[in-house]
């Protein structure tokens, strides 16, 4: 096998090779999967949550060879997320693949909800992904003013298009997560920084763990009892596919839902 070629190889197995991904939300579920997903294809990944025992399992796990990190960050904490910033920096490098994954579920009626609870999903799902993109902006424009990949990838639900009772405040949450997406993809688009949304279906993760209600807790139940739910790895595959494509090509937005399901019952 030539140089040449040996070259062509590992760029082909390692396509997100010199590429710093930043995950929020990295203790489980999609955002660890997508992790190991992106440390597999060679990218160095700085793991960000709330629990940094996880953090460090899940970094422990991770498949690749490549640098990594793991950091105790509130999204909703703007200073937490910065410092978190500087230390990436500091250690693996300038970020330019940021995953906005962080997010909580809870469920029940309105007029019943805890103010808790809505406030809860209102600050991290939604107030939490402006500080990441706000923040992590100007690491993302520098890569793409260099003509180098940039992404910042938005991990949703299909609870942002598809009507869902008892679950009204997450759906919101969902939408505005969707509409923030689309918005900053005209508002930094044009300067070279991808902006994708990647909305999941039923997926067997944590989220909604802690749901009191019971009706809106076997509601989440009984979804995903259907016969083949995706799995975080398989959503994970997804967003890594999307952060390999061309420079120029950006994969905007991304459904990915069990074929079983169609666009229906996806949460």
């Amino acid at each position: 096998m030539s140089f040449v070629d040996q070259i062509t190889l590992e760029d082909n197995r390692y396509p997100l090779r010199h590429r710093v991904a930043v995950i929020t939300g990295a203790e489980s579920g999609i955002g660890a999967a997508t992790a190991a997903a992106l440390h597999a294809r060679g990218a160095a990944v700085a793991l960000l949550g709330l629990d940094g025992r996880r953090l460090e399992e899940q970094r422990s796990r991770l498949p690749g060879d490549g640098l990594s990190l793991a950091a105790v960050a509130d999204v909703t904490d703007r200073h937490a997320l910065s410092r978190a910033r500087r230390h990436i920096m500091d250690s693996i490098g300038v970020p330019d693949l940021v995953v906005s994954n962080a997010g909580v579920m809870n469920g029940g009626p309105l007029r019943d909800a805890d103010v808790h609870d809505m406030t809860q999903m209102i600050e991290v799902n939604v107030l939490g992904m402006l500080h990441t993109a706000q923040l992590f902006l100007p690491d993302l424009e520098e890569a793409a003013a260099g003509s180098r990949p940039s992404d910042l990838i938005f991990i949703g639900s299909i609870a942002g298009e598809v009507l869902f009772p008892n679950f009204s405040v997450y759906g919101a949450s969902q939408a505005a997560i969707a509409q923030l997406a689309r918005t900053l993809r005209a508002e930094i688009g044009p300067n070279g920084v991808r902006v994708k949304l990647v909305e999941a279906g039923v997926t067997l993760t944590r989220l909604g763990k802690g749901i009191s209600d019971r009706a809106a807790r076997r509601e989440l139940e009984d979804l995903r009892e259907i016969d083949l739910p995706l799995t975080p790895d398989e959503v994970a595959d997804a967003v890594a596919f999307s952060a390999t494509l061309p420079p120029h090509v950006n994969l905007s937005e991304l459904t990915v839902v069990p074929t079983k399901h169609g666009r229906l019952g996806a949460v």
